[in-house]
């Protein structure tokens, strides 16, 4: 007989009890929002009002609400010491919304699905996943703002994600959701993914992130053949290693802006393994060494997508000279020259022109009227992540300096 799947189990223990549902106030009916939760059963909502708690929730009740006033107003602050909030054995009825969560371990959800929404989770420490730690978790994690947060530890132990760190099966859905100006010392300083199945990062920003190792913004370098990101932009990111914007082993990209991303070594734009697929997107302005600037790909399926105006090393590097594999794509104007190797231009609807970005210098980087690229004018329908969304491109000149300094 197979076992029973883990959330299957999980999902019997938190059938409802069917107590009465009730309303609990903190601080006029409980002195902290730990005792609130203590006191409530499945249904329940606990109001805080606005005000700093310095508290480590526990939440292990399943189906409970914990409704701040909005994270500008309410604050659950760690005092410097230890986990903030620890989800365990909850799922998707569980809620946690409008609060700011700072000054410690921040959340760490263990098999667990809670609703995160609407939380700021800002200058929080820990070894790993600074911000958010999920392990054999499937949270939803919608219009949270993650920032300022680190992973950092001993120099002798490897320190992952700054903002996020999924791993051991936690396919979480991150929402519209900006995560910024995080610190890992080693990968995934933005977010970092480690055989978490298949998570979805949609309509996300995720931008100024820094990893002392690789991938700046993203790092998923652990096979991770379900993960997808789409209508997301992944910028302004820096690693030490490579792969500054992104760093994936499978997956799919598709809609994603990855730009002005810098690394001090290697590529500075994406990094792609099989068996990932990146469609649709557009990698501009992105900075690196060694075989690419912007793109550099392992046996990934690559089309519809702009790769332009990289720079310090050939803007594509891998690419097939005449694999379906790497199709529709415009790879254009880069500082020491478009590939590594074969050229594919002219085969299989890649080209080689200017795509009309809008204003780069303002990070607009939409296609202008008459751009190749647009699905008006280019037989393969649209490439690159943006349709036409100006009448005319900008008409100065930026130098790279220039462009980098807009987002520092």
């Amino acid at each position: 007989m197979a076992p029973t799947p883990a959330f299957a189990v999980l999902a019997l223990l938190l059938l409802p009890a069917g107590a009465a549902a009730a309303t609990r106030q903190v601080p006029a009916q409980y002195a902290t929002i730990q005792a609130a939760i203590n006191a409530s059963g499945f249904g329940d909502v606990i109001q805080v009002a606005p005000g700093t708690y310095h508290e480590h929730l526990a939440m292990q009740k399943a189906g409970v609400a914990i409704l701040g006033a909005g994270p500008d107003v309410t604050t659950i602050h760690g005092s410097g010491t230890g986990r903030v909030i620890e989800f365990f054995a909850v799922g998707a009825s569980t809620k946690l919304s409008g609060f700011r969560i700072t000054g410690g371990v921040a959340i760490r959800s263990l098999l667990a699905s809670p609703q995160i929404l609407d939380c700021i989770i800002e200058g929080n420490t820990a070894p790993e996943g600074g911000g958010i730690f999920l392990t054999q978790s499937r949270p939803q994690i919608k219009g949270c703002t993650i920032r300022d947060n680190v992973a950092t530890g001993s120099p002798f132990e490897q320190h992952d994600g700054g903002g996020l760190l999924l791993e051991n099966n936690s396919p979480a859905l991150i929402e519209n959701c900006e995560i910024l100006d995080n610190r890992a010392d080693s990968r995934g300083a933005g977010i970092r993914i480690r055989d978490a199945g298949a998570a979805i990062v949609r309509g996300c920003r995720i931008r100024g992130n820094a990893a002392g190792d690789l991938g700046g913004g993203v790092a998923a370098d652990s096979p991770s053949a379900g993960v997808l990101f789409e209508d997301s932009m992944i910028d302004a990111n820096t690693a030490w290693g490579g792969a500054a914007g992104v760093l994936i082993i499978g997956g799919t990209l598709t809609r994603c802006t990855i730009a002005f991303n810098v690394a001090e070594y290697q590529t500075g734009g994406i990094a792609i393994g099989a068996p990932g697929t990146i469609t649709r997107c557009t990698i501009a302005f992105n900075t690196g060494t060694g075989s690419a600037s912007g793109l550099l790909v392992l046996g990934a399926v690559v089309d519809h997508t702009i790769v332009a105006r990289n720079f310090n090393a050939p803007g594509v590097s891998g690419a097939p000279s005449s694999d379906p594999a790497f199709s529709c794509n415009d790879v254009w104007g880069h500082q020491f020259g478009d590939y590594q190797g074969a050229n594919p231009t002219g085969a299989n609807g890649n080209i080689s022109e200017n795509p009309l970005f809008c204003n780069p210098g303002l990070g607009d980087l939409g296609l202008a009227t008459g751009s190749p690229c647009s699905a008006a004018l280019n037989p393969c329908g649209l490439v690159g992540a943006l349709d036409v969304t100006c009448a005319v491109t900008e008409s100065r000149r930026s130098s790279w300096g220039q462009l980098k300094a807009r987002y520092r």
